[in-house]
């Protein structure tokens, strides 16, 4: 049987190391998701089969993933493609150990069916000579391709025993002890193989020095591990003017001038207006008045103009001069008559009206100078033709009323078009305070209407009313560019990072303007490979001051005795964490270092120390490692 564990993608190493740990069976299958921490590098799952073999159990590696794979291959675990792959490995064991139980060992292979679990853990870490130091799925031995989709499954199930031993102490002998020659025997054999084991003792010893050498230059090298965070600074905030000019035919960056659209929208208005003036037309009464003279003694000449009147004051003027001659006498004393002459003339009422046409005999006084009693005055006949009429007539007032009127509809019509939606361009705003009427017009001379007697009067106007409309949309490209001029050198825009602020547009002495504010991030791009070069061999403090301009910088040496950061490129690993931003907030810390750092320089998250953290640490290529996500190039 096995413990089948599954780890999440942000599980740390830490985290596996204790679910093997607690597991119930002695097999242990640990599966991987993509982009799981722990697949990230092979030192992980070196150290992963060392806590396999510190607590007696057997690992093996359950990853989707083909690079996950390579890696755990190459640490020298067996892995598999899948859970099903894996459990049908298990049941493939299973038979396998049973058919072993079923048939007595022989042979030099007997003895691996007894290894314990320190053979298991020589296995797990790819030692010469061992169960497990070839490719799992490879009995050749063969190392695995990491391009190849799939790794071959792990056949082989070793149980998990006390190991066996042998003379020779090695892994995979016979497990029934071999006789010791005899002195005899030696003294014989020596004779004809001392030369050969004399050569066999000194690759022994070589291959001792060698191994010893590695595990020395495993122990003691230093390593470093550098996360640097770059720092997202912020631009701006930039504030500008953005101005709206009709006579402008294209966008002006540089100025910060927009075009402005000038919109004419025709009006006209007419109406029937009243006349409120008067014409009067008034003629005078004439008619005809006779004088008589009955003064004996004289003769008149009653001029040209005279005036005479009727008993009620109506007066009416001679038309042309009066000659009374002298009245005559006939008879005798006593008995003598006078003979009164007489002479009619035409009159003409002196006023204008219907009060100048008095009956007959209604005029009857004359002139004051005369002597009313020797000369009198009457009209034979009534006078007529006196009248007074009225017609209406167009007034100067009527006709500038009329056109008042017409402008105050005209501009009422045009303020209507503005609201009217189907009047101002799509995606423009209109600006009412720049609205103007020009070109008002009437069909016809105002002048020429005054003094017509007609009771109503028709008069038409038109005109066009002209309005600024802006489409307000160039001016966050305006922002835009101008954010863009302002980034750093050797700095580049984050994406999606520009806001711009547009106020609302005013009107100050006709002229349309917009206020803008604008802000936007910067980042600087960062080489991992170059910054490494700048650090080797350096203090760790004067790596730090020297990292300390491209952001936030964590650097981790091990051993602890170690000051400076190793020349050796391959005991350095730098890693660029993603930006973040430097405002007022604390900037997000680097990822933790890898375990094999010091215990008092690589606390756990939980804050307890990791029991792989006092293992050695193993050297590991750059090719060793598979990033997680693409590191930012300059």
């Amino acid at each position: 049987m096995a413990t089948i564990v599954y780890l999440d993608a942000d599980d740390e190493i830490t985290s596996a190391a204790s679910r093997i740990r607690s597991a119930d069976d002695a097999r242990v299958g640990l599966v991987l998701p993509f982009g799981s921490r722990v697949a990230t590098s092979r030192i992980n799952f070196r150290l992963l089969a060392r806590e396999a073999l510190a607590t007696g159990r057997r690992l093996d590696i359950v990853a989707p993933d083909a690079s996950a794979r390579a890696l755990a291959a190459s640490a020298g675990l067996p892995v598999f493609a899948s859970v099903g792959e894996y459990e049908a490995a298990l049941d493939a064991d299973d038979d396998a150990a049973e058919t072993a139980t079923d048939t007595p060992a022989t042979g030099p292979g007997a003895g691996t069916a007894g290894l314990g679990a320190a053979a298991i853990g020589a296995a797990a870490v790819g030692g010469p000579g061992t169960v497990g130091g070839a490719i799992p799925g490879q009995g050749d031995g063969r190392p695995i391709d990491p391009s190849r989709d799939t790794v071959p499954t792990q056949r082989q199930r070793v149980p998990i025993t006390e190991p066996a031993s042998s003379d020779y102490g090695a892994p995979g002998i016979e497990d029934t002890p071999r006789p010791r020659p005899s002195a005899g025997d030696a003294a014989d054999d020596g004779g004809r193989r001392g030369p050969g084991r004399r050569l066999l003792a000194f690759l022994l010893v070589l291959l001792l020095l060698l191994g010893a050498g590695a595990v020395f230059a495993v122990t003691v090298l230093p390593a470093a591990d550098i996360s640097v965070t770059p720092h997202i600074e912020t631009i701006g905030p930039i504030s500008f003017t953005v101005t709206a000019d009709p006579e402008a035919t294209a966008v002006d960056p540089e100025v910060g001038v927009i075009p402005a659209t000038t919109l004419e929208i025709p009006v006209t208005a007419s109406g029937e207006f009243p006349a409120t003036g008067k014409k009067i037309v008034r003629e005078k009464a004439k008619g005809a008045v006779r004088f008589t003279n009955c003064d004996p003694s004289a003769a008149y000449r009653i001029p040209s103009g005279s005036i005479v009147t009727t008993r009620a004051g109506t007066a009416f003027v001679i038309d042309e001069e009066v000659f009374l001659p002298v009245a005559g006498i006939s008879g005798t004393p006593p008995n003598l008559a006078v003979r009164c002459t007489t002479s009619e003339v035409s009159v003409t009422a002196d006023k204008a009206g219907e009060e100048g046409n008095v009956s007959a005999g209604a005029i009857r006084v004359v002139p004051a100078r005369y002597n009313r009693s020797l000369v009198r005055v009457t009209n034979p006949a009534a006078t007529s033709g006196g009248s007074r009429e009225e017609f209406p007539r167009v007034k100067q007032e009527d006709v500038d009323a009329a056109i008042a009127q017409l402008k105050t509809d005209t501009q009422a019509q045009f303020e209507s078009e503005l609201e009217n939606p189907d009047t101002v361009p799509e995606g423009t705003t209109v600006f009412p305070e720049t609205a103007v009427m020009t070109g008002l017009a009437t069909d016809v001379d105002p002048a020429s209407l005054v003094g017509k007697e007609v009771a109503t009067f028709t008069l038409s106007m038109t005109g066009t009313g002209t309005v600024q409309a802006v489409d307000a949309t160039p001016i966050e490209a305006i922002a835009e560019e101008r954010l863009a001029s302002s980034i750093s050198d050797g700095y580049e825009l984050v994406p999606g990072s520009i806001s711009v602020d547009v106020g609302e547009g005013s009107v100050v002495d006709g002229v349309i303007t917009f206020p803008v504010d604008g802000t936007a991030k910067q980042v600087q791009p960062l080489d991992a490979a170059s910054l490494e070069q700048m650090v080797l061999g350096l203090p760790k403090a004067e790596a730090e001051a020297a990292l300390a301009p491209y952001g936030d910088v964590v650097i981790v040496l091990w051993p602890g005795y170690v000051t400076n950061v190793p020349t050796m490129d391959a005991r350095v690993t730098l890693v660029i964490n993603d930006a973040v931003d430097a405002g007022p907030a604390e900037a997000t810390p680097g990822p933790s270092p890898t375990p094999t750092a010091a215990p008092s320089e690589s606390p756990l998250e939980n804050g307890s120390e990791s029991p792989l953290a006092t293992s050695f640490p193993l050297e590991e290529s750059p090719s060793d490692t598979v990033p997680s996500e693409p590191v930012p190039s300059g």
